[in-house]
């Protein structure tokens, strides 16, 4: 066979771990809309520009990354793996750059999810629309750790699973820890406004 677009998944690995630029063309082809959606999927909150290059993480990771794939899954589901791992990646890089001295502050656009119009979380709306300035003054007011655990469920709206490979922890700690955020912003907000939050949500005990 000449070309490499008809190739099988297995021909068309062995091609490019043979480092056949056909093969890699096709490969990119073939799968850059799946991590396409991937890295541009709305819960990452990725500018399009940082999405895309993205993309072009994934694509050079699966230059080194790619001899090591042993077909227990198909191809597709490998690569949305790698593609995955680079969102958090990315993730964990803006933590780290936040740490750093830029600053620890949610701003309104990032809590947009709670504070929103149309505010609706997977399971209940967080606070009335009266209690924003509220909520948004006691997210400020808590530590980066409390106001990233807080983000990635409540406005990103990852999951206790996603959550724990993110942070790289096991899913009872994440379910212990924003337990313990919640209750300090509860408590927070309670400081600030005088009266009893009784509508901040309490974590599930599963995802």
């Amino acid at each position: 066979m000449s070309g490499a677009g008809g190739l099988d998944e297995r021909d068309l690995v062995a091609r490019c771990n043979r480092g056949e630029e056909a093969a890699w063309a096709t490969l990119y082809q073939r799968y850059r809309d799946r991590v396409y959606r991937i890295t541009h999927w709305r819960r990452w909150r990725f500018p399009p520009e940082e999405a895309d290059e993205v993309i072009q993480e994934v694509f050079l990771a699966l230059v080194s990354s790619l001899r090591w794939f042993d077909f227990r899954s198909s191809l597709e589901t490998y690569i949305s793996h790698v593609a995955s791992n680079r969102c958090i990646s990315a993730l964990r890089k803006r933590m780290a750059a936040r740490a750093g001295g830029q600053t620890g502050h949610l701003s309104l656009e990032e809590v947009e999810g709670f504070l929103g119009d149309d505010g609706d979380l997977p399971d209940q709306r967080l606070l009335e629309r009266e209690q924003q300035e509220i909520l948004l003054q006691g997210v400020r007011r808590l530590g980066q750790a409390c106001q990233s655990i807080l983000r990635f469920r409540f406005v990103n709206g990852f999951s206790y699973q996603e959550i724990a490979k993110l942070l790289d922890v096991q899913e009872g700690t994440v379910a212990s820890r924003l337990s313990r955020c919640l209750t300090e912003l509860r408590e927070v907000c309670e400081g600030l406004s005088g009266s009893e939050w009784k509508k901040l949500p309490r974590p599930a005990t599963t995802s």
